[in-house]
């Protein structure tokens, strides 16, 4: 999307997308600035226009139709193509996301058909940044938001046969304290940011060297500094680069000057990352799944990422390489 002086606001959204016909020549745009790519044998600007079929075109070199959707998200979509980039819109540019039960709401739509939706939209958020240079923050955290309660029918009270005395009332229970940190059960999210930069986010089975390593090694570039937590996993990955900074959290201590190189040691940045994602779980989502995890952490990271690039998060959404997402593979 061409950067204007006037802000992008929701009602130039829909005077720009007015028709499916603008809506269409704006995603042909986006996809494909040097013209239409064959998904099937991936020649370029070799394709005729099915004029009667809008968005539809003929490749001329493998004689195959395909669409303006055709391999991504929107695949065989049954809803106007305004409603996903307005759906879109709504979901990037909000502080710390949108339930898809509130989408539906203001769309107008099933609660089952925004909830598709918006996992679509959150696959075409997959912004997969350069290598991180320069200091570079590594933590990890456990998301999920707190464990949903089992429905065990209750058992029903035997009937007396004859009335005996009231028994004494049970002593008070104490509540059971919600286990914190290490061994909840909950699912891990690693980060890495790069300090004034890009993030990724990533769900990892464990806080292990073994799981972190091979995320560290596609994303870090060896030139870079690490700065990290006292985690012990991190001290064998800083041997590994150029340098590594630390800060003791156990001891209480978040930010420090290193001697050593003069750097400012601490990981604040991914932090507000992962108080940015809580904040969400605990007002909007309340409650993820595991499996669909990676899907939400890309939203958050594409909101990180894109943060001081607002006109240009909707264009960049739209002209992912996501493939399709179907309902079923969501379930399965």
């Amino acid at each position: 999307m061409k950067r204007s002086k006037d802000p992008l606001t929701l009602r130039t959204l829909q005077q720009r997308f007015d028709s499916e016909e603008n809506a269409l020549a704006w995603l042909e745009q986006v996809r494909w600035p040097e013209g239409p790519v064959c998904p099937a044998c991936g020649s370029i600007n070799r394709a005729s226009r099915i004029t009667t079929r809008p968005g539809q075109f003929t490749c001329l070199e493998c004689k195959r139709r395909f669409s303006v959707t055709a391999g991504t998200p929107m695949h065989k979509t049954h809803l106007p193509l305004a409603t996903w980039i307005i759906a879109a819109y709504l979901i990037a540019t909000s502080s710390k996301g949108l339930s898809s039960l509130k989408l539906s709401q203001i769309l107008g739509l099933q609660y089952r058909t925004t909830w598709h939706l918006a996992h679509r939209i959150r696959a075409m958020m997959d912004d997969m940044p350069d290598l991180m240079r320069g200091i570079v923050e590594l933590d990890e955290t456990y998301m999920g938001g707190r464990p949903r309660k089992g429905n065990e029918p209750a058992s029903p009270a035997p009937i007396p046969l004859f009335e005996e005395p009231a028994p004494p009332p049970p002593p008070k229970k104490s509540k059971k304290r919600t286990k914190v940190g290490r061994g909840t059960g909950k699912p891990m999210a690693f980060t890495m940011v790069e300090r004034g930069g890009k993030a990724r986010l990533i769900p990892v089975l464990s806080h292990g060297t073994a799981d972190f390593w091979p995320l560290v090694s596609d994303q870090v570039h060896l030139s870079a500094v690490i700065a990290t937590d006292d985690l012990p996993a991190y001290i064998s990955i800083g041997r590994l680069y150029a340098g590594h900074i630390k800060v003791n959290h156990s001891s209480g201590e978040f930010a420090r000057d290193d001697e050593r190189t003069g750097l400012r040691a601490h990981v604040n940045s991914a932090e507000s990352i992962h108080s940015i994602f809580k904040r969400a779980v605990i007002g909007v989502w309340h409650w993820i799944s595991g499996k669909h995890m990676c899907r939400y952490l890309r939203e958050i990271e594409f909101r990180w990422n894109h943060r001081t690039f607002f006109e240009d998060r909707i264009a960049t959404m739209f002209g992912s390489a996501a493939g399709p997402l179907p309902l079923k593979g969501l379930f399965a």
